[in-house]
């Protein structure tokens, strides 16, 4: 998804997280990226900076990277980015996203601005994005220049939490199983999502109709295999629980230290 490896190019440049990116910021994230001189690097920021304020909101990368001279320095990026958690974190709020402009009608442009707020308000991941949801202070987690989100853009973006919070409780229940811990847990609910598995529903019917390996590698996750397939597929089988899980939020998710089956030892690890 080009979308979330363009986030994940910036989020990586933006090492202090402010939603901007220096040009200090940015030549360090070039020169991770080949052996370009200052001079190149003060010429591509140049180039990149529209409104030459010395520094890069996520809409001037956007499209300076969209752009023919910005497109010859993000493949090389690519290449770099192919495999990297912090990629499946940003599949997974890109898909989150989409989700969301499903019931807002968002269009493309639409939902770069979205994530673009989102990124100024200091959220990193879906997880942050919920916390702030549950918490209904994203608004004021937004720079003072940066518009509000309406109630009925937070409305749809609750709710699309709500089908993620179902995701994590049917892996949290997998987990006691396979003594996954929350490191683990956490890990497989992004690479759910970064293959547009977003809820206990989805996930149900990719185990039923057999297909969520090939959905995982369809978009380049890894697949389960084993012991943690056949779990899930029991789980798949068993439970018939909701899928959104916003009034129980649960600390099931949470906890590492969890009852397991005698049967617990893994012949492959949880990613």
């Amino acid at each position: 998804d080009e979308t979330a490896r363009i986030v994940a190019m910036f989020r990586r440049g933006d090492a202090d997280g402010n939603g901007l990116m220096s040009k200090t910021e940015f030549k360090k994230l070039f020169r991770s990226l080949g052996n370009f001189s200052d001079a190149e690097c003060d010429k591509l920021f140049s180039a990149a900076d529209a409104d030459d304020d010395g520094k890069l909101r996520y809409e001037e990368f956007l499209e300076w990277v969209m752009s023919d001279d910005g497109k010859k320095k993000e493949r090389k990026a690519k290449k770099l980015l192919k495999t990297s958690a912090e990629e499946i974190r940003c599949l997974a709020l890109c898909v989150f996203m989409s989700r969301v402009a499903e019931s807002t009608g968002w269009d493309c442009q639409k939902q770069d601005k979205v994530i673009a707020k989102v990124l100024q308000a200091g959220i990193k991941d879906i997880s942050t994005l919920w916390e702030a949801l549950e918490q209904d202070d994203l608004n004021d987690r937004l720079p003072s220049d940066c518009k509000e989100f309406d109630e009925k853009s937070l409305e749809h973006m609750y709710d699309a939490a709500c089908d993620y919070k179902g995701l994590a409780k049917a892996i949290a229940k997998v987990g006691k199983k396979r003594r996954w811990d929350k490191d683990d847990r956490d890990s497989i609910v992004l690479r759910l999502m970064a293959a547009n598995i977003f809820s206990g529903e989805t996930l149900r019917d990719a185990l039923e109709t057999r297909e969520i390996n090939e959905t995982l590698e369809e978009f380049g996750q890894k697949p389960f295999k084993g012991k943690n397939l056949k779990a899930l597929q029991a789980w798949a089988k068993t439970d018939s629980g909701g899928d959104s899980d916003c009034e129980e939020s649960g600390g099931s998710e949470d906890e590492d230290s969890c009852e397991s089956d005698d049967d617990s030892d893994s012949d492959d690890s949880a990613d």
